[in-house]
Parts: C-alpha cells; structure tokens; sequence
C-alpha cells in the first residue's frame, strides 16, 4: 500500500486519559484493534510527506486554537465509524476543514462530518446499541485544539499508523 496521510485532531492530558481508556476496554472487550483517540480534519491525502507537511504547515498558521466538543455517541455500518461520539459542528471546527480542503486542493464531497471513533469493526446493530447504552457519557466534553497531528497511515490496521509531524496552531 502506498502510504496516505491524514490530520488528526488530538485530545490532550485527562480527555485524552478518558477517551484512551474507554477505546482500550472497548478493543479487550470485542476483540478489536486499540487506536489513539482523535478527530480527523482532513483524509486520504495523497502526496509525498514533504507536500504534505509544507500544506500542513499553511494550514496550521491559517488557524487559531479552537474547541471541540464532544455530543451523543451514534454508530453507522462502516468498520472505521463502527461507534463514535459525534462532533458539534460548529463554524470553527467546519471552517478548519474548509481551510484544509482548500489547501489540498480537496473536493468537498462527501461532506465533513466529524466525529470521535471509539471502536473499529463490523458488528450488528442490537450490539452497536447495546454498547452505547453502557457507554460513559461523554456529553459535553470538550477539548481545545492546538496542534495539527500528521499521520502516516501503511495499512488498514491502526499499528501501521504514524505521527509523523505537529504542527502548533497560530496564537
């Protein structure tokens, strides 16, 4: 596989503690594989690391710190957004990824829906909901951004997944 590139959006100190340890019981628990917990701006973006670091540099001193916050946990039938907590999509979060998508030159379909993937996989709905039932709340949870995470992504698999660069965020 030819590596791709991704920017991701990472909780730091007790949200990243919390989100770490509800992904790491959720991978014990269905067998499926441990990921960094994260928000990812922008996917799939081809080109050599050197472009992508010089676009991801753009972007970063195009963008001041903003706020995530986190909502209500829903599930959809795709193994990388098996079970997630939704992100408010508020006009700084869309507006980064409108700013990175003009910057890497990226179409805007299908639109940006951010969220927070807490389990990877394929499972059946009734486990799906069932899972979310006994989920910690984690409404309301916000964390702030500062930083724009390169990634390299090898396979499929989150073990073949690199942070490569950061990133600050302009003050």
């Amino acid at each position: 596989m030819i590596p791709r590139y991704y920017i991701w959006l990472i909780p730091a100190g007790e949200i990243h503690a919390r989100l770490t340890a509800a992904i790491a019981e959720l991978g014990r628990k269905y067998a499926a594989p441990m990921f960094e917990p994260h928000v990812t701006l922008l996917g799939d973006l081809p080109g050599s690391e050197e472009e992508i670091a010089i676009h991801t540099s753009q972007l970063a001193r195009r963008l001041t710190p903003y706020d995530i916050h986190l909502t209500t946990a829903a599930y959809e039938d795709a193994y990388f957004r098996c079970l997630f907590l939704n992100v408010e999509e508020t006009p700084l979060v869309m507006e980064a990824n409108a700013r990175g998508k003009t910057i890497f030159n990226q179409p805007d379909d299908p639109p940006y829906k951010p969220h927070l993937s807490l389990l990877y996989g394929n499972y059946p709905v009734p486990l799906k909901t069932q899972i979310i039932a006994t989920l910690p709340s984690f409404q309301g949870v916000h964390f702030s951004v500062t930083a724009l995470h390169v990634i390299r992504v090898e396979s499929r698999n989150p073990k073949d997944w690199h942070k490569i660069r950061t990133f600050p965020l302009s003050e």
